[in-house]
């Protein structure tokens, strides 16, 4: 007798099987949390908050510029002769010293644009201070300074007379030394490429130089040799 095929006991369809191919949907993975890699930090050396002071007879041509050799006076307790006062730092012994030296501290709030010179900045192992020409990058040693920028700083001082200009003692001294360097370029410069495009920045130095003296000895009466003004002071 024939056997009849139909639907198992239960009924009901028989299974089919998914075709091969069919475009799955993925479930949105969100990983906002996940910690991307940062920005190294600058491995430039951390240092103490300073004021910046200059001296009439300390200025010289970098790059083109006539700029002053600034000192940096450190406001940390126990250097130059700085004490601890309630939650700061009582900086008038350095001031003192340094202005018996005939150097002019200029106040952070001098800086350019009427904000402070001095900036921190996070680096490896604390905190750098640096000032604002400076432009730390990430992970390296060392930073890049405006010249330009601060030469304009510098003079926008002294126009409006809360910086002295340069010396001319300090300026003739400059002078000799780039005078000297220029003298043994030049006499190298037949021979040398570099040494004839060294002298030609000298030369430009030299000008520069003597621009600035012939401007402040024109503008100031005759000093008497015996003046205060004619003596070398110590720094």
């Amino acid at each position: 007798m024939a056997t009849k095929l139909g639907n198992p006991a239960g009924g009901g369809a028989m299974p089919q099987a998914a075709s091969v191919g069919t475009a799955i949907d993925g479930t949105e993975v969100h990983l906002d949390d996940v910690n991307t890699p940062a920005l190294q930090l600058p491995t430039i050396h951390p240092n103490t908050p300073f004021l910046i002071a200059v001296h009439p007879n300390h200025w010289h041509i970098n790059n083109g510029f006539l700029v002053p050799s600034f000192k940096m006076i450190p406001v940390k307790a126990g250097v130059e002769g700085a004490k601890v006062s309630g939650n700061g730092v009582d900086m008038s012994k350095p001031k003192q010293v340094a202005a018996a030296k005939g150097f002019t501290i200029i106040p952070t709030s001098a800086g350019p644009g009427g904000r402070s010179y001095l900036r921190a900045h996070r680096v490896v192992g604390g905190t750098a201070y640096l000032t604002a020409w400076d432009t730390a990058r990430s992970g390296e040693a060392s930073s890049e300074f405006d010249q330009a920028a601060f030469h304009d700083w510098v003079w926008d001082l002294v126009a409006r007379g809360v910086l002295p200009p340069p010396s001319v003692l300090g300026l003739r001294r400059e002078r000799k030394s780039i005078a000297d360097v220029h003298m043994k370029d030049a006499n190298q410069s037949r021979v040398s490429v570099e040494a004839e495009a060294r002298a030609q920045v000298s030369a430009a130095a030299l000008k520069a130089i003597d621009k600035r003296i012939a401007q402040l000895t024109k503008a100031k009466p005759a000093i008497r040799p015996d003046t205060a003004e004619d003596v070398e002071v110590d720094a």
